[in-house]
């Protein structure tokens, strides 16, 4: 079955965690390389201070003391199809998201006990 996709009639703002591959890495120029991708309108990369003033398509990096990527977060435009606001969407995305996170740690787990007991 093929899902037909029709443009929404009204949109809301919010902010989407992105690009997982890079967390726990140093933020470097590789980094930046990878976050350019994203074709992000600016990039503020912070070590948890952020202002409330939304920027569609900025990118935010959030480092830890050692210039270790902890997580980055886009703001985006999102269509609104049955959902009251952007804060809804991000709610259904996050429930995803925490949900593929932990299969994939736990895949992690079970190929590292594999490779640890041979």
């Amino acid at each position: 079955m093929t899902a037909e996709y029709t443009t929404a009639d009204s949109v809301g703002y919010t902010s989407i965690f992105v690009l997982p591959q890079l967390w726990g890495r140093p933020w470097d120029r590789d980094a930046m390389n990878v976050v350019h991708a994203l074709r992000p309108s600016s990039v503020v990369v912070t070590r948890g201070e952020m202002n409330s003033d939304a920027r569609c398509w900025r990118v935010a990096v959030y480092i830890d003391s050692d210039d270790r990527i902890r997580w980055i977060e886009q703001e985006v435009e999102v269509g609104l199809h049955e959902r009251e606001n952007g804060f809804d969407v991000r709610g259904y995305i996050e429930s995803r998201v925490n949900s593929a996170l932990s299969m994939m740690l736990e895949e992690w787990i079970d190929r590292r006990r594999v490779s640890t007991s041979g």
